[in-house]
C-alpha cells in the first residue's frame, strides 16, 4: 500500500481561512481510493492593545481643551493579522476642562475580542494670569525715615483664564 496526502504533512499553513485536505490510498494492484475533508484553523490568542503614556494638551482662553483622536497612538497586534477597531472614549470633538482618563477599546478580531487600556490627558495652562497694579500709593516715613510696607495684594485687580477664585491663586509681593 502507497499513501499520499495532499498537501504534504509537514507544509506549513497561515491563517485561519479553512484548508482543503485530500488522502489517497493505493492497493498492489494499481486500485486507489481518495477521501477529502476541511480543516478548520482556530485561533485562540487573542489580540492586544498597548496605550501610550500619559499625554499633555494646552488648554484655551476659557481653559478648556477639544480631545484630539489619540487612536493612532494605540500599539495592536494580532498573532494571524486578523483585523480589528481601536475606538476612544469620550470620542474626540469632546470638550473638557480637567484632566481626562481616556479608554481605548479594542474590539473585532478573531477569535472576538475585546480589550482596553487607559491613559491620561493632562491639561496644561501656559495663559499667563494678568494683574493692575494700585497706582501710585503714597507711603508716608515716621520720624526716624522708615515705614512698613503694607500688604497691597487686597487692591490688586486680577483674572486667569484657569482660576475663578483668589483662593485658587498665589498672590505675592
Amino acid at each position: 500500500f502507497t499513501f499520499t496526502q495532499t498537501p504534504p504533512a509537514g507544509t506549513q499553513l497561515s491563517g485561519t481561512a479553512v484548508q482543503a485536505v485530500s488522502l489517497e490510498v493505493f492497493d498492489e494492484a494499481g486500485s486507489s481510493a481518495t477521501c477529502n475533508f476541511n480543516i478548520t484553523p482556530t485561533d485562540t490568542i487573542t489580540s492586544t492593545i498597548t496605550c501610550p503614556a500619559n499625554q499633555q494638551a494646552i488648554v484655551n482662553g476659557t481653559c478648556q481643551n477639544v480631545l484630539a483622536d489619540y487612536t493612532s497612538l494605540a500599539v495592536t497586534a494580532d498573532n494571524c493579522g486578523t483585523s480589528f477597531t481601536v475606538s476612544q472614549s469620550p470620542v474626540p470633538g469632546t470638550t473638557i476642562s480637567s484632566d481626562q482618563l481616556i479608554t481605548f477599546t479594542l474590539s473585532g478580531g478573531f477569535p472576538s475580542t475585546t480589550k482596553q487600556c487607559t491613559f491620561t490627558v493632562e491639561l496644561i495652562d501656559t495663559t499667563a494670569p494678568s494683574i493692575t497694579c494700585p497706582s501710585g500709593p503714597t507711603e508716608y516715613v515716621n520720624s526716624s525715615c522708615d515705614f512698613v510696607l503694607p500688604d497691597y495684594s487686597a487692591g490688586i485687580l486680577w483674572s486667569d483664564n484657569c482660576e475663578s477664585t483668589i483662593s485658587n491663586m498665589t498672590v505675592s509681593q
